[in-house]
């Protein structure tokens, strides 16, 4: 049997079918922030904009290099990040332009995330309901970041082991899927 070669999945804008579907539209446009190169630069953006600068600041703060050496290796990777995206959704983006946007993204998510796995949003003057907000545009579907950009920002960082570590505890903490311990009070529940 001849195997069929599929290509990679790309980040992309969600099928018109879909956009038609008012309800729908939650499932795909921020509310705060936007990450990515799809939502970018839009009005309503602009708070999170800024959020996003804080983050980034304190994740290179961390990291214990240079703004310069982050950013190179974003830049050396643009033609492999870009790839990452449909073509349409990245067009408008010259190089530099979108090593900057995902740049920034991608060092505001980790220390995001960082801070949402350590309860460290108060240090950084940023408000619970930014926080909230800010937390479910992280899982839709034109928010994304390509994976390899956050492994690439995590390795240059003397901080990678907590960085993947507070991946884990946030994934872990927002799964919708049941640890054990809840599955088996679930099926105990079922068999009463």
């Amino acid at each position: 049997m001849q195997r069929i070669n599929s290509p990679t999945p790309k980040i992309q804008k969600v099928i018109f079918l879909l956009r038609d579907e008012k309800n729908f539209q939650k499932y795909y446009e921020p509310r705060v922030v936007s990450l990515g190169p799809i939502h970018h630069g839009k009005e309503k953006y602009q708070l999170g904009e800024g959020f996003k600068l804080v983050l980034t600041y304190e994740f290179v703060n961390g990291s214990g290099k240079e703004i310069k050496d982050l950013y190179n290796k974003i830049e050396e990777n643009i033609k492999e990040l870009r790839e990452c995206f449909e073509e349409e959704v990245t067009k408008k983006y010259d190089d530099e332009a979108l090593a900057w946007l995902l740049f920034v993204d991608g060092c505001a998510i980790l220390q995001y995330i960082y801070c949402a796995a350590n309860d460290q949003f108060k240090q950084l003057d940023i408000k619970t309901d930014s926080v909230a907000f800010g937390q479910q545009d992280l899982f839709l579907l034109e928010n994304q970041l390509p994976y390899c950009l956050l492994i690439w920002l995590m390795g240059l960082s003397k901080m990678e082991k907590e960085l993947r570590e507070s991946i884990e505890t946030y994934v872990a903490h927002h799964s919708m899927v049941p640890d054990d311990q809840q599955l088996k009070q679930q099926q105990t529940k079922g068999k009463r």
